[in-house]
């Protein structure tokens, strides 16, 4: 009878930890709140709303979206109102879509309001305030240049939340699948868009040339689906998927593509988070986000400086410590500049001329304190390594004539520099992370049978539109021609085709 019991209260207690786990994540789903309406209009605007009220047409026979012109001072001008998504009594979703002029507070990307937003909004702003939080006082300290450069290139200012919703803004962020930076980019596709990556640098936490690769690759994905709802979703997912789910969907709704269920739940999720994170940070009292303590604006002078410089140097010779150094250079990982190139860095506004004076004055040979080691007996590379507590890459970058499967003999002279590294297991978790992208990359090319079969690529052709017409896996047909997601093909080129 005792031991039924315990069974049974075991059982008990299983249920109910599953369930607590549950009715956590279901809180993020919560929409009771959405008739509390104030954080986009006064209360009275909320009690007179009415349909009857707009001009509004049917966009198409089948089409269950009326566009409505709405006349206001407020924040959102032009809205969709869609009739199958509204299941609020006083809350009518609205889609803000991009107008002539943008309104001070409004947005120049499509925002909508829906159910799926408002689930954000409510985790944003109850459970996960806190982290929520540190991004908006991060936030400040990034936007003005990340949207200089999305300004530049002609996107939506407001693509500034999909790094938000990455990251954060944090600049060391990396996820559990490798991907790192402010726009969390994975090593192939950074590799892509012309990032370097590599034991020495990591430009995918560089702040300016992430950004510049991260609006390349979106506008390549707006290219490839005009819309960006699912621009969004092919960043966060890959353009082949998007183009299997618009496949599956027949239709380029992102919202009939989600409801569907037609891509993953992640992706179906990205969307609404990053809507939520634009619209709570448009106005982040209303929210309930009160004295933010925000960064000081990355703000910089730029030097350029010799090969294999210490970051130590560079701090003393403009007058401040080695961790503002690295902060505003966070994409050099081993606290020396590139040991084979010359190296933009980047220091403190206004101690470009104190730097250039104190620099001038340094004998390049104490640039980097280097030391020599003698082989006193024949031994690996490896092992000597292992011995004198220095990678294998370090060794190799200063003494070039060296390979990893070198066997150095008795009387051989080793240079080995002596640097600091600031955090040494974020650098190693990064060195795992690339290791393992990289290793997965060989493996899948290794594996990947090519047949005789060539393809010519044609006018209008994508590669997902080329498998699925040849019946072939579209990842080995991007994987052994060298594409990675946000590659173009054009008419002309050659494709080599897998085996089915």
């Amino acid at each position: 009878m005792g031991i039924f019991v315990s069974r049974v209260l075991c059982i008990y207690i299983l249920i109910s930890l599953v369930t607590m786990v549950y009715a956590e994540e279901d809180e993020i789903y919560d929409t009771s709140f959405l008739s509390d309406f104030e954080s986009f209009f006064e209360r009275e605007n909320i009690t007179n709303f009415n349909v009857k009220d707009y001009e509004y047409y049917e966009q198409g026979s089948t089409s269950r979206r009326l566009n409505l012109q709405y006349n206001s001072n407020n924040i959102f001008s032009t809205y969709f109102i869609d009739k199958g998504r509204i299941g609020f009594s006083d809350t009518p979703p609205f889609l803000y879509t991009e107008p002539a002029k943008k309104s001070k507070e409004g947005f120049d990307i499509p925002v909508i309001y829906n159910e799926d937003v408002a689930k954000f909004i409510k985790y944003f702003t109850g459970r996960g305030k806190g982290h929520f939080q540190k991004w908006l006082e991060r936030s400040k300290k990034y936007r003005e240049i990340l949207t200089t450069i999305i300004r530049e290139n002609k996107l939506p200012q407001d693509t500034i939340y999909l790094a938000m919703i990455e990251s954060g803004f944090s600049p060391f962020a990396l996820s559990r699948s490798g991907a790192a930076g402010i726009w969390q980019f994975i090593p192939s596709t950074g590799k892509k868009y012309g990032l370097r990556i590599d034991y020495w640098i990591d430009e995918r936490r560089d702040p300016v040339r992430s950004t510049y690769a991260a609006v390349a690759y979106l506008k390549d994905l707006y290219e490839y689906f005009g819309s960006w709802w699912l621009a969004w979703a092919g960043y966060n997912a890959g353009e082949g998927r998007i183009m299997r789910a618009i496949s599956k969907a027949k239709s380029n709704d992102f919202w009939e593509i989600a409801n569907r269920k037609f891509i993953k739940r992640e992706t179906r999720q990205y969307v609404p988070k990053l809507m939520a994170a634009a619209l709570i940070t448009a106005n982040p009292e209303k929210y309930g986000f009160l004295n933010l303590e925000y960064q000081e604006k990355f703000d910089f002078d730029e030097v350029m400086v010799p090969p294999a410089t210490d970051l130590r140097v560079i701090a003393n010779a403009a007058m401040t410590d080695y961790y503002t150094i690295w902060t505003l250079n966070p994409a050099i990982r081993r606290g020396i500049t590139p040991p084979d190139t010359e190296y933009l860095i980047r220091i403190p506004r206004g101690s470009k001329e104190v730097f250039i004076e104190n620099f001038s004055k340094i004998p390049k040979d104490k640039l980097l304190e280097k030391r020599e080691v003698v082989i006193n007996r024949t031994i690996q590379l490896k092992q000597l390594a292992k011995n004198e507590g220095a990678s294998i890459e370090v060794i190799i970058a200063f003494n070039p004539t060296l390979k990893p499967d070198s066997i150095l003999p008795k009387g051989t002279k080793i240079t080995i520099p002596n640097f600091s590294i600031i955090d040494e297991e974020l650098e190693k978790r990064y060195d795992k992370k690339i290791a393992k992208a990289n290793r997965k990359k060989r493996l899948r090319s290794k594996n990947i049978s090519i047949s005789a079969n060539e393809y010519i690529v044609e006018e209008g052709d994508n590669p997902y539109d080329i498998a699925r017409r040849l019946n072939v896996n579209l990842n080995e047909l991007m994987e052994i021609n060298g594409l990675d997601r946000g590659d173009k093909i054009y008419p002309g080129n050659i494709l080599k085709i897998p085996k089915k």
